[in-house]
């Protein structure tokens, strides 16, 4: 799926609103699986389990925001961004980023790269945050698992699998909400002053920051208790 399509399901998803169902069939006897982390070793039987048979693009869109075991290989980083203005239509600012594309897409396209000199911008600035010895190999492309999308304005962007993962680490809205504040507070501009972004915010933006982590708190409520329909089909008709 292209980014704008996997916001599109995520945005479906907090506002409680049905995906569809997914359809699935019973595993042969002689199937074997591999984990998500890609481990060999860890090959075993999944005869008798499930296999989805249609869904895919919605559930790799999902896992795309949910936390992971440790080690797992991820191509996608999906974020939100608390300060920037949703889209039209849509609840929430979301971003992704890529292994490609380390800094993401284009704020107001989302399915574009990002032009050529904004990723020039995007590393120049990212590399003020790096050590010297990053600096000295700026012509190579980021790890896009230490960078996060860049945006010509104010933002606050937070990972999706670290807000999901904290949710239910602390399975308590209130400590919830104030864990991604204190994140949002801490956050610093990519310069050399290295200024606090949520200070360089006016009290209403603040405010309206502060309401959207409320409604994703309530989003994420709905996601949890969701009920998403499987449909089983016979494994005799494949």
């Amino acid at each position: 799926w292209k980014p704008a399509q996997i916001f599109e399901l995520w945005d479906t998803l907090l506002q409680g609103l049905p995906i569809g169902a997914l359809l699935v069939s019973e595993l042969g006897k002689n199937v074997k699986s591999i984990p998500l982390t890609g481990q060999t070793a860890a090959i075993e039987a999944a005869g008798g389990s499930l296999g989805l048979v249609d869904g895919q693009q919605r559930t790799l869109a999902m896992l795309a925001g949910w936390p992971l075991p440790a080690g797992t290989p991820i191509s996608h980083r999906l974020w939100v961004d608390f300060a920037d203005t949703p889209r039209s239509g849509e609840h929430f600012r979301m971003r992704v980023t890529t292994r490609n594309q380390p800094f993401g897409f284009a704020r107001d396209n989302p399915n574009s790269k990002l032009s050529l000199a904004e990723r020039r911008k995007a590393q120049t600035e990212w590399l003020t945050t790096q050590p010297e010895s990053a600096q000295s190999q700026s012509y190579q492309l980021p790890d896009f698992q230490g960078t996060r999308p860049w945006c010509n304005q104010p933002s606050l962007p937070l990972d999706l699998r670290d807000l999901m993962q904290w949710w239910h680490e602390f399975n308590d809205a209130r400590v919830w909400k104030h864990k991604v504040l204190e994140h949002l507070k801490a956050q610093k501009a990519p310069s050399i002053d290295s200024t606090s972004i949520w200070a360089s915010l006016g009290t209403k933006h603040q405010t309206l920051v502060e309401q959207r982590i409320d409604e994703f708190a309530t989003g994420l409520k709905r996601i949890h208790a969701a009920q998403i329909p499987l449909i089983r089909l016979e494994s005799r008709l494949f």
